[in-house]
């Protein structure tokens, strides 16, 4: 029999959520029946979070239990006292790996959300509540050995925890306002030096989504010399780092669109653009045309002007296009080749106000820097000496720039089909093979993966509960009552986006829930699928369909990357009730998997998972109209 082993508790992090109303002003912290206790006089507003790390970690015996008691002040009440107690059983069986590898363990109290970060022992070890430490990968294959399967999304997060940006503008110029629709965060207060302006020295990261850090620096005007030195400087810095967490990944320089027919490029910016292969080697560079609204907004004024007569922006594309293209080639692309000296340097003119087409230009900004750093990766001479090392090792700057953006669906689709075809979806062919244990494992470590990719920020981990996996097993059970035998008996169905739209729409107000299932209960589901009649490699081909679905369902959903259960549990129910689920469903069923490879090495399954994915696929455009027509895309949910 195993000796029964402590647990050590290294940081405990506490979040006041919005609707408490009240302040925290003091906190105990202690372990029964250890001795350990400790008091912090606090202030905890609605919406904050209060970290505490511990070196030496809190041990936590066999027995024991840890007691968190906190004084809040009631507007109504005066002083009251909230206790929250943990079992270390509790904390044993619920406990999650986290995006960074870290035991973490949750529990939600009334309106207080304590998180605890497990550690191995006495040592503090870092914890999602500070900057992780990577841990540099081994030089293995790509294919998962004997052992514990570990998530790839885990080991490009050890190599590269974040994709580090420069963005280079002017105040007023639209930087944080880019940086919210991009990144999917509420605040961007970026640090200052001693005379108020952008420290480029200084990281931002972001609470709401911890997989990107910012580097802000001031525009290069004209007899600004110094701006530029110091931007030459910090570049240089960057591309001497050894390890590439430490590198810059790319550059934004931020230029506001002349719409008044001025100047678009100061000397600073010429002369950046002019020296910018010897400055920044093989970084990549997009200039983002800022404000393209407001061009928008006087090329409409014109045609008004004109007497042309439209109801909507919608309505006066087909006019304005035509003039937009002809003005950004005047005023920026011609100023801009004659600075660069080319005519293929990346831009992108984006707008950052709503009913200007925004979710688009936005979106071809994501896509335009994962293009490019991924030209560079290629064209870097130690991505060739690299070449033995494993993809997901020498890509993990440009897979971290995928992970860390919640602007395309698309890019987000692109990386999940990506990641899953270097390793784990390459194996299901075979996994007729498996045993029961490693049906299991590979079912979570595959979700971890696809989860990860998409980057919620979910306080409520409920992408990581068993409530969610175990909804989903059921969802991709082929055998249901509503599988119907023969294409034809589906008949057409409503385009996507108008599908999703209605469904949405008519379920906002419908009270869901996942199914509260203990960890038992999943693995008999897991058990489930490896005595199934059904073949197992179809349902992991449904489990991860399915999956990727209800993942897209919540990008829609979610527009500032934030969920809830309620909204993992709407999503399901859509995906559910959608006719696309059974089409998929009936697709697989009907899958014959008797030749796993195809002729020229090709893996059959791998391919089928693929077209299954991109069948039913939805733009980056065709989000925004989605979001457009549902009453409230977060925020309700």
């Amino acid at each position: 029999m195993s000796t029964p082993q402590s647990v050590y508790i290294s940081s405990i992090a506490l979040n006041v959520r919005q609707q408490f109303g009240n302040t925290v002003d003091h906190i105990t912290v202690q372990t029964k029946p250890e001795s350990f206790k400790c008091e912090d006089d606090i202030e905890i507003s609605p919406g904050q979070e209060h970290k505490k790390v511990f070196d030496p970690a809190i041990q936590l015996s066999p027995k024991g239990r840890l007691s968190i008691s906190m004084q809040y002040h009631s507007r109504w009440l005066g002083s009251r006292t909230l206790s929250i107690t943990i079992k270390q059983s509790e904390v044993l069986k619920e406990a999650r790996d986290d995006a960074h590898g870290n035991r973490i363990y949750m529990k939600v109290h009334e309106h207080i959300m304590v998180s605890m970060c497990i550690s191995r022992g006495s040592v503090a070890t870092p914890s999602s509540h500070d900057t992780p430490l990577p841990r540099e990968m081994s030089n293995t294959a790509e294919t998962p050995q004997d052992g514990p399967l570990p998530p790839s999304t885990s080991e490009i997060l050890r190599i590269c925890p974040r994709f580090r940006l420069l963005i280079i503008g002017n105040s007023g110029v639209g930087k944080s306002t880019l940086i919210q629709k991009v990144f999917g965060v509420k605040d961007v207060n970026v640090s200052k030096d001693s005379r108020g302006r952008a420290d480029i020295n200084r990281e931002f990261i972001a609470a709401d989504n911890g997989l990107f850090v910012l580097h802000d620096s001031v525009g290069l005007e004209a007899g600004e010399s110094n701006s530029l030195a110091k931007v030459k400087q910090f570049i240089d810095g960057r591309r001497k780092q050894q390890h590439v967490k430490d590198k810059l990944h790319a550059v934004w320089v931020c230029l506001a669109v002349p719409y008044a027919k001025g100047r678009l490029l100061e000397a600073g910016v010429e002369e950046f653009l002019r020296d910018r292969e010897k400055i920044l080697g093989n970084i990549p560079i997009v200039v983002v045309l800022t404000k393209v609204d407001l061009l928008d907004g006087m090329l409409l004024q014109t045609l008004r002007n004109e007497g042309v007569e439209f109801k909507s922006v919608e309505e006066a594309q087909p006019k304005l296009e035509p003039r937009k293209s002809e003005f950004l080639e005047r005023y920026c692309t011609q100023p801009l080749v004659q600075a660069a000296g080319r005519r293929d340097i990346p831009r992108v003119a984006v707008s950052t106000k709503s009913g200007f087409r925004l979710e688009p230009t936005i979106s071809e900004l994501v896509k335009t820097t994962t293009s490019e750093i991924e030209r560079y990766l290629k064209a870097d001479l130690a991505y060739a000496a690299a070449a033995e090392r494993p993809s997901i090792e020498r890509n993990a700057p440009l897979y971290i720039a995928g992970m860390a953006q919640r602007a395309s669906i698309e890019t987000k689709v692109d990386l999940t089909i990506a990641l899953g075809k270097k390793r784990y979806w390459t194996n299901l062919g075979a996994s007729f093979k498996f045993s029961e244990e490693k049906v299991k494992e590979y079912l979570l470590v595959i979700h971890q993966d696809i989860i990860q990719v998409w980057n919620f920020n979910d306080l409520e981990m409920a992408l990581q509960s068993d409530n969610f996996k175990a909804a989903l097993l059921e969802t991709s059970n082929l055998g249901v009552h509503d599988i119907l035998d023969g294409a034809a008996a589906l008949g057409p169905v409503t385009p996507l986006v108008a599908a999703l739209s209605g469904l949405i729409t008519d379920l906002i107000g419908v009270s869901v829930a996942l199914p509260i299932v203990a960890g038992v209960v999943l693995a008999k589901l897991c058990s489930e699928i490896y005595k199934s009649s059904q073949t197992i490699v179809k349902r992991f081909m449904a489990y991860i369909t399915d999956l990727i679905y209800v993942m897209r369902i919540l990008f829609i959903m979610a527009p500032k990357g934030s969920v809830t259960s309620r909204d993992v549990a709407l999503a399901v129910e859509v995906y559910n009730r959608s006719a696309y689920r059974n089409r998929v469903h009936l697709e697989i069923k009907d899958f014959g998997t008797n030749l796993v490879m195809l002729p020229g090495g090709r893996d059959q399954v791998l391919e089928r998972i693929e077209v299954l994915i991109r069948r039913y696929s939805i733009s980056d455009e065709e989000v925004s109209h989605v979001r457009d027509q549902i009453p409230a895309a977060e925020g309700s949910l």
